[in-house]
């Protein structure tokens, strides 16, 4: 499942980034930082979802 996260996290970074950086036409270091920016905020929404369908998941187990 944590390939699965990674494969989520780059491939939504990248599709949010990309447009974003090319619009503002940022360049070496400050374009890295603004990546690393979305992709930990991108990482803490997925985690958060994440944890809110295997909970629930659990509990679906649980009741049968």
């Amino acid at each position: 499942m944590n390939l699965l996260k990674q494969i989520i996290r780059i491939m939504v970074s990248a599709s949010i980034g990309i447009p974003i950086v090319a619009y503002l036409n940022l360049k070496g270091i400050l374009m890295m930082i603004f990546f690393f920016g979305i992709y930990i905020v991108v990482s803490m929404i997925i985690e958060g979802i994440w944890a809110f369908f295997a909970k629930k998941q659990t509990l679906n187990y649980k009741k049968k």
